[in-house]
Protein backbone atom coordinates (compact mmCIF):
# COMPACT_ATOMS: atom_id res chain seq x y z
CA UNK A 1 0.00 0.00 0.00
CA UNK A 2 1.30 3.44 -0.94
CA UNK A 3 -0.01 6.65 0.65
CA UNK A 4 0.10 9.90 -1.29
CA UNK A 5 0.39 13.20 0.62
CA UNK A 6 -0.92 16.20 -1.31
CA UNK A 7 1.31 19.26 -1.20
CA UNK A 8 -0.80 22.35 -1.87
CA UNK A 9 2.26 24.42 -2.70
CA UNK A 10 2.41 26.09 0.74
CA UNK A 11 3.05 24.92 4.27
CA UNK A 12 5.13 22.19 5.84
CA UNK A 13 3.95 18.59 5.56
CA UNK A 14 6.99 17.21 7.35
CA UNK A 15 5.03 16.05 10.42
CA UNK A 16 2.71 13.98 8.22
CA UNK A 17 5.68 12.37 6.49
CA UNK A 18 7.31 11.64 9.86
CA UNK A 19 4.14 9.94 11.11
CA UNK A 20 3.99 7.72 8.02
CA UNK A 21 7.65 6.80 8.56
CA UNK A 22 6.94 5.84 12.18
CA UNK A 23 4.12 3.58 10.96
CA UNK A 24 6.41 2.12 8.28
CA UNK A 25 3.97 3.20 5.54
CA UNK A 26 5.24 3.53 1.98
CA UNK A 27 4.45 7.07 0.84
CA UNK A 28 5.01 9.76 -1.76
CA UNK A 29 4.43 13.51 -2.03
CA UNK A 30 1.80 14.44 -4.61
CA UNK A 31 2.52 17.59 -6.63
CA UNK A 32 1.16 16.54 -10.05
CA UNK A 33 -2.22 15.19 -11.06
CA UNK A 34 -0.72 12.16 -12.82
CA UNK A 35 0.86 10.98 -9.54
CA UNK A 36 -2.50 10.41 -7.83
CA UNK A 37 -3.16 7.16 -9.68
CA UNK A 38 0.10 5.76 -8.27
CA UNK A 39 -1.13 5.83 -4.67
CA UNK A 40 -3.72 3.69 -2.87
CA UNK A 41 -4.64 6.19 -0.14
CA UNK A 42 -4.59 9.98 -0.31
CA UNK A 43 -3.93 12.44 2.53
CA UNK A 44 -5.13 16.03 2.32
CA UNK A 45 -2.99 17.71 5.01
CA UNK A 46 -3.87 20.63 7.24
CA UNK A 47 -1.68 23.40 5.91
CA UNK A 48 -2.62 26.69 4.24
CA UNK A 49 -5.99 28.42 3.90
CA UNK A 50 -9.29 27.26 2.41
CA UNK A 51 -9.13 29.25 -0.84
CA UNK A 52 -5.41 28.58 -1.32
CA UNK A 53 -5.93 24.82 -1.05
CA UNK A 54 -9.01 24.76 -3.29
CA UNK A 55 -7.39 27.00 -5.89
CA UNK A 56 -4.29 24.79 -5.99
CA UNK A 57 -6.34 21.60 -6.32
CA UNK A 58 -8.44 23.00 -9.17
CA UNK A 59 -5.43 24.35 -11.06
CA UNK A 60 -2.89 21.57 -10.45
CA UNK A 61 -4.67 18.46 -9.13
CA UNK A 62 -8.17 18.60 -10.68
CA UNK A 63 -8.81 14.86 -10.35
CA UNK A 64 -8.92 15.26 -6.54
CA UNK A 65 -12.43 16.73 -6.86
CA UNK A 66 -13.74 13.43 -8.23
CA UNK A 67 -11.94 11.08 -5.81
CA UNK A 68 -14.78 10.52 -3.34
CA UNK A 69 -15.55 6.80 -3.42
CA UNK A 70 -12.67 5.88 -5.71
CA UNK A 71 -9.93 5.52 -3.09
CA UNK A 72 -9.51 5.95 0.68
CA UNK A 73 -8.86 9.52 1.80
CA UNK A 74 -7.71 11.19 5.01
CA UNK A 75 -8.39 14.89 5.51
CA UNK A 76 -6.52 16.62 8.34
CA UNK A 77 -7.79 19.95 9.72
CA UNK A 78 -8.00 22.13 6.57
CA UNK A 79 -7.89 18.91 4.53
CA UNK A 80 -11.19 17.89 6.14
CA UNK A 81 -12.71 21.37 5.88
CA UNK A 82 -12.28 21.56 2.10
CA UNK A 83 -14.43 18.42 1.77
CA UNK A 84 -17.45 20.60 2.61
CA UNK A 85 -19.38 23.08 0.47
CA UNK A 86 -17.93 26.39 1.62
CA UNK A 87 -16.09 28.24 4.36
CA UNK A 88 -16.30 31.58 6.11
CA UNK A 89 -12.51 31.69 5.71
CA UNK A 90 -12.77 32.14 1.94
CA UNK A 91 -15.06 32.75 -1.01
CA UNK A 92 -14.43 29.69 -3.19
CA UNK A 93 -16.67 26.64 -3.34
CA UNK A 94 -15.28 23.59 -1.54
CA UNK A 95 -15.09 20.04 -2.88
CA UNK A 96 -18.71 19.55 -1.75
CA UNK A 97 -18.26 15.88 -0.89
CA UNK A 98 -20.37 16.59 2.18
CA UNK A 99 -23.05 19.15 2.94
CA UNK A 100 -22.13 21.90 5.37
CA UNK A 101 -20.29 25.17 5.81
CA UNK A 102 -17.06 25.73 7.70
CA UNK A 103 -17.49 28.52 10.25
CA UNK A 104 -15.28 30.75 12.39
CA UNK A 105 -14.72 29.24 15.81
CA UNK A 106 -17.08 31.00 18.24
CA UNK A 107 -14.93 31.20 21.33
CA UNK A 108 -13.22 33.81 23.45
CA UNK A 109 -9.79 32.45 22.49
CA UNK A 110 -8.95 31.97 18.82
CA UNK A 111 -7.20 29.94 17.55
CA UNK A 112 -7.89 26.78 19.52
CA UNK A 113 -4.40 25.40 20.07
CA UNK A 114 -3.24 22.52 22.20
CA UNK A 115 -4.47 19.19 23.50
CA UNK A 116 -8.17 18.45 23.85
CA UNK A 117 -10.32 15.36 24.14
CA UNK A 118 -12.85 13.84 21.77
CA UNK A 119 -16.27 12.38 22.54
CA UNK A 120 -17.02 9.38 20.30
CA UNK A 121 -20.70 9.27 19.38
CA UNK A 122 -21.03 5.81 17.85
CA UNK A 123 -19.16 2.59 17.19
CA UNK A 124 -16.75 2.31 14.30
CA UNK A 125 -13.89 0.04 13.22
CA UNK A 126 -11.43 2.85 13.98
CA UNK A 127 -9.21 2.57 17.05
CA UNK A 128 -10.40 5.68 18.88
CA UNK A 129 -12.42 6.10 22.06
CA UNK A 130 -14.05 8.82 24.09
CA UNK A 131 -11.54 10.64 26.24
CA UNK A 132 -8.65 10.24 23.82
CA UNK A 133 -6.60 13.44 23.58
CA UNK A 134 -5.40 14.93 20.30
CA UNK A 135 -3.54 18.08 19.26
CA UNK A 136 -5.64 20.90 17.78
CA UNK A 137 -4.56 24.06 15.96
CA UNK A 138 -7.44 25.82 14.16
CA UNK A 139 -9.56 28.96 13.94
CA UNK A 140 -12.38 27.45 11.85
CA UNK A 141 -14.53 24.38 12.35
CA UNK A 142 -17.66 22.52 11.28
CA UNK A 143 -20.30 22.80 13.97
CA UNK A 144 -22.06 19.63 14.98
CA UNK A 145 -25.49 21.01 14.06
CA UNK A 146 -24.33 21.52 10.46
CA UNK A 147 -23.12 17.95 9.91
CA UNK A 148 -24.98 14.89 8.61
CA UNK A 149 -25.16 12.47 11.56
CA UNK A 150 -24.16 9.57 9.28
CA UNK A 151 -20.60 10.86 8.98
CA UNK A 152 -20.28 12.45 12.43
CA UNK A 153 -18.10 10.17 14.55
CA UNK A 154 -16.61 12.45 17.20
CA UNK A 155 -17.14 15.89 18.72
CA UNK A 156 -15.03 18.19 20.86
CA UNK A 157 -15.91 21.08 23.13
CA UNK A 158 -13.69 24.15 23.42
CA UNK A 159 -14.99 26.84 25.78
CA UNK A 160 -18.66 27.10 24.65
CA UNK A 161 -18.13 25.71 21.15
CA UNK A 162 -19.08 22.12 20.32
CA UNK A 163 -17.73 21.15 16.92
CA UNK A 164 -17.10 18.05 14.87
CA UNK A 165 -13.65 16.63 15.51
CA UNK A 166 -13.87 13.31 13.62
CA UNK A 167 -15.68 12.57 10.38
CA UNK A 168 -15.90 8.98 9.14
CA UNK A 169 -17.62 8.00 5.91
CA UNK A 170 -17.26 4.24 6.19
CA UNK A 171 -18.89 3.52 2.82
CA UNK A 172 -16.43 5.68 0.88
CA UNK A 173 -13.53 5.19 3.31
CA UNK A 174 -13.05 8.86 4.11
CA UNK A 175 -11.60 9.90 7.47
CA UNK A 176 -11.54 13.56 8.47
CA UNK A 177 -10.07 15.01 11.64
CA UNK A 178 -10.18 18.59 12.92
CA UNK A 179 -7.16 17.78 15.04
CA UNK A 180 -3.70 16.79 13.79
CA UNK A 181 -3.22 13.03 14.33
CA UNK A 182 0.33 13.30 13.01
CA UNK A 183 1.13 15.62 15.94
CA UNK A 184 -0.87 13.69 18.54
CA UNK A 185 1.70 11.17 19.72
CA UNK A 186 0.57 7.56 20.24
CA UNK A 187 -3.17 8.25 20.06
CA UNK A 188 -2.82 9.91 16.67
CA UNK A 189 -0.61 7.15 15.29
CA UNK A 190 -3.04 4.56 16.63
CA UNK A 191 -5.94 6.20 14.80
CA UNK A 192 -4.02 6.46 11.53
CA UNK A 193 -2.81 2.88 11.81
CA UNK A 194 -6.35 1.57 12.31
CA UNK A 195 -7.56 3.44 9.21
CA UNK A 196 -4.74 1.99 7.12
CA UNK A 197 -5.65 -1.50 8.36
CA UNK A 198 -9.22 -0.94 7.16
CA UNK A 199 -7.88 0.18 3.78
CA UNK A 200 -5.93 -3.06 3.40
CA UNK A 201 -8.97 -5.30 3.85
Amino acid sequence: MKVGVVKYGVGNIGSVINALRKLDIDHMIITRDSEIENCDVLILPGVGSFDTAIRYIRSTLPSVEKLKGSKPIIGICLGMQIMFESSEEGSLKGLSWFKGRVRKLQSRVVPHMGWNSVDILKESPLDVKSGDYFYFAHSYCIYRMDVDSEILLGKTVFENSEFMSILFDEKNLILGTQFHPERSSKTGLRLLSSFFKICRR
